[in-house]
C-alpha cells in the first residue's frame, strides 16, 4: 500500500518560504461528512480540477493508496476546502460519503493565502494559465494591499504569492496600472532565458543609490536560489548554464 506525500519532493526552502497558516488553530484529524463541507472560487488558485489527476486518485483509491487528509478552513461557521479539491472530488466519484480532513480556523483572506501556498506544495507544476490565474485572484481580493490600503512591496507580495519572481511581479503589476513602491533593490542588468511566460528572471540588482555591495549581492543570489527551485527541471538546467556563463565572466574580468 502507498502513502501520497504532496509534500513529497519540495524543497526545504519552499516550506519555509511558503508557511502561511502558522499562528491559528489547527484542530485534530476527524472525519467530515461531504455535506458539512462547501468551497469557494476563491480557495481554487489553478482555477479548477484537472480529471486526469482526478482519475489517477481514484484509482490508486481504489487499490487501497493511503491519501493525506484535507484541509479545511473554519471562516465562522462554515467549513471550506482550501487544500484537497482533487482528493475530495476522488473521493466523491467513488460513492464515499465523507473524507478525513484537517480544520483550521481562520479568515478568508488567511484561507486564500493558504491555498495558494498548498497549491504550489503539489507535485504536479503549475501551468501558465494557472500561474496568471492565481495571480489575477490575489490582486482581485486585494491581498496585494496591507491593512493602510496600501499596495505591498513586490517583494512581500512575490513572497506572498509565490508564482513569480518580485522582478517579474513587479512588470505585472505595471501592466495592470497600479504603481507598487520601490522595493529596496531595483533591477540593474537581466540576463534571461527561456520561452513565453516560462521566462525566468538572473538579475544583477543594485540599491537605492545604484552602488552594489557584496551583502546585496550574496542576498539577491539567497532570493534566486528560491526562485530557481520553484521552476521545471529544464528551465533549473537552463538557470544553471546561465549562471555558469555569469561567473565565467567574472572571472575572467577580475
Amino acid at each position: 500500500m502507498q502513502r501520497h506525500d504532496p509534500l513529497k519532493g519540495m524543497k526545504d526552502s519552499n516550506l519555509r518560504r511558503h508557511k502561511t497558516v502558522t499562528n491559528m488553530t489547527k484542530e485534530a484529524v476527524q472525519f467530515y461528512p461531504f455535506d458539512t463541507l462547501k468551497t469557494h472560487e476563491r480557495l481554487q488558485p489553478r482555477g479548477g480540477v484537472n480529471e486526469a489527476t482526478i482519475q489517477r486518485y481514484v484509482n490508486d483509491m481504489r487499490k487501497g493508496d493511503e491519501f493525506p487528509p484535507i484541509g479545511l478552513a473554519r471562516v465562522g461557521p462554515n467549513l471550506y476546502v482550501y487544500d484537497g479539491h482533487h482528493r475530495l472530488e476522488a473521493a466523491h466519484a467513488l460513492g464515499r460519503n465523507g473524507i478525513n480532513a484537517t480544520v483550521t480556523r481562520m479568515t478568508l483572506d488567511e484561507a486564500h493565502r493558504a491555498a495558494i501556498a498548498a497549491n504550489l506544495k503539489h507535485g504536479r507544476q503549475m501551468t501558465n494559465r494557472e500561474k496568471d490565474h492565481a495571480f489575477a485572484a490575489y490582486i482581485e481580493y486585494g491581498l496585494h494591499l496591507d491593512k493602510a490600503g496600501e499596495v505591498k512591496s513586490c517583494r512581500q507580495i512575490a513572497s506572498e504569492c509565490g508564482v513569480y519572481s518580485f522582478s517579474h511581479v513587479s512588470r505585472k503589476l505595471k501592466a495592470m496600472g497600479i504603481d507598487a513602491p520601490r522595493d529596496d533593490v531595483k533591477p540593474f542588468n537581466r540576463h534571461h532565458r527561456g520561452n513565453g511566460d516560462d521566462e525566468f528572471d538572473l538579475a544583477l540588482l543594485t540599491s537605492e543609490d545604484d552602488e552594489i555591495t557584496a551583502s546585496t549581492f550574496y542576498r539577491q543570489l539567497q532570493d534566486l536560489k528560491v526562485t530557481c527551485a520553484l521552476l521545471s527541471r529544464d528551465d533549473r538546467k537552463k538557470a544553471a548554464e546561465a549562471l555558469r556563463n555569469i561567473a565565467d565572466q567574472f572571472t575572467l574580468e577580475i
